[in-house]
C-alpha cells in the first residue's frame, strides 16, 4: 500500500460527535492512522469488547475477531487504514480512537481486493418509485469522463419518478467510473 498526504492526528469519534450507535446495530469503522491501532487501548463506550475484521486471504474466508484477551485477530492490532466493525451495546455507543492507542507493533492489512476493480450502488426510493445509480473503481478510469461511464438515459416522456444520478462534466451518469 501505498499513502501519501499529511496523515491525520488527534482523537476521531466514530460515529461522528452528536450521533450514537443504537443498541445491538453495527458501525464499519476504520483505523484512521498510518499506524497500526491496538484494539484494547481504544475508548469503548456502549458497544460490546469485541472488533471484527474481514479476512478474505483466510484458506476459508471469513470475519476473525478480538474481545480484548482473545480471538483470532492478533492481539487486537488492526492495520493502517483497515476497516472493521464494532456492534451497539446499550443504546448510545460510540468510540473514540485517539494517538494513544498506536501500538508498537505492526499488525496485519487483511483486504479482499486482488484484481483492481470494484463497484458500489446506490439505491434512491420515494414512496412506490425506485432508481439505481452506480458507481465502479478501474485502473484506467478517470475522475472526469472516461469510456466506462454510462448516461443515465431518461424516457422520452415525462413521467412522475425518482431518479438516482451522478454528474462528471455536466453529464448525468449512470454509472461514473473511477481510478482505483
Amino acid at each position: 500500500m501505498s499513502v501519501s498526504g499529511t496523515e491525520n492526528s488527534g482523537s476521531v469519534e466514530v460515529p461522528s460527535t452528536g450521533a450514537a450507535l443504537a443498541d445491538d446495530a453495527w458501525l464499519l469503522a476504520g483505523n484512521p492512522y498510518a499506524s497500526t491501532i491496538d484494539w484494547d487501548l481504544v475508548e469503548q463506550t456502549g458497544v460490546t469488547t469485541s472488533a471484527y475484521v474481514w479476512d478474505s486471504q483466510a484458506g476459508t474466508p471469513a470475519y476473525i475477531s478480538w474481545n480484548g484477551s482473545s480471538g483470532s485477530l492478533t492481539a487486537g492490532l488492526i492495520a493502517p487504514y483497515q476497516g472493521f466493525w464494532v456492534q451497539g451495546d446499550g443504546g448510545s455507543g460510540g468510540i473514540t480512537i485517539a494517538e494513544a492507542d498506536k501500538a508498537s507493533t505492526a499488525g496485519s492489512f487483511y483486504k479482499t481486493m486482488t484484481d483492481n476493480t470494484g463497484s458500489m450502488s446506490f439505491s434512491v426510493t420515494s414512496g412506490d418509485y425506485e432508481d439505481q445509480t452506480f458507481v465502479s473503481f478501474m485502473a484506467n478510469g478517470a475522475p472526469g469522463m472516461d469510456n466506462a461511464d454510462a448516461y443515465k438515459l431518461l424516457p422520452m416522456t415525462p413521467s412522475e419518478r425518482v431518479v438516482g444520478i451522478s454528474y462528471a462534466e455536466g453529464n448525468a451518469l449512470d454509472i461514473s467510473n473511477l481510478p482505483f
